[in-house]
């Protein structure tokens, strides 16, 4: 390598090793062998591939922040009500008991879940067949006795209208994403599983 970019390499490799200021004062390119300034270089290159927000996914990085926003400042007020209570045409008082169960736009994201959840912030749902490349039933075999089969039937998600925090995805640092939920009510998560019993010959289930 050429001796400026030797230096610059030296350099970025004594700051690694937290040798900046007087502790680097008299180390040289010579103090560090080629050897050592090539693997300098290699990590040096591999940091510079990492895709990172602001340089690869710029736009990506403007909707997540837009839609967490959006979501954490009208978890319980919705963006209509922000805007009526400035009219001077409406009352400033105005809140969220003057609209029964009407959605995101007056009543936020709870109030959302409530007007999809008729008001009792609950989810079922059927597990599919096929769930994250993974079967929803395993046999188990018992020798001399027979096979037992458990199914995953149906999810059941409780507590899902009371959110107090609730950030998805939120871009971080240079290439991270951060998720965040909490409720004041807490969370119920149940699965209803069916289980079969198929004896061997002669075998009995007691």
């Amino acid at each position: 390598p050429s001796p400026s970019s030797s230096s610059s390499l030296v350099e970025d490799i004594l700051e690694e090793r937290g040798l900046v200021g007087d502790d680097a004062r008299g180390i040289s390119s010579s103090t560090l062998d080629l050897g050592q300034i090539a693997v300098g270089k290699k990590a040096k290159t591999q940091r510079d591939n990492v895709v990172g927000w602001d340089r690869d996914m710029p736009f990506l990085k403007r909707i997540l922040l837009v839609l967490n926003d959006l979501v954490s400042q009208h978890l319980n007020e919705g963006i209509t009500l922000k805007y009526l209570q400035k009219l001077s045409t409406w009352q400033s008082s105005m809140t969220t008991a003057d609209c029964d169960d009407c959605g995101f736009f007056f009543k936020g994201f709870n109030g959302l879940v409530n007007s999809l959840t008729k008001g009792v912030g609950l989810v079922e749902f059927p597990v599919p067949e096929m769930f994250l490349n993974f079967h929803h039933n395993h046999t188990i075999q018992i020798p001399n006795y027979g096979d037992i089969t458990l199914t995953a039937r149906k999810v059941k998600v409780s507590g899902l209208n009371k959110f107090t925090d609730l950030t998805l995805f939120r871009p971080e640092g240079k290439n991270l994403l951060s998720s965040s939920i909490a409720s004041d009510a807490g969370f119920d998560f149940s699965v209803l599983v069916q289980l079969e019993a198929k004896p061997a010959d002669g075998a009995i289930f007691q």
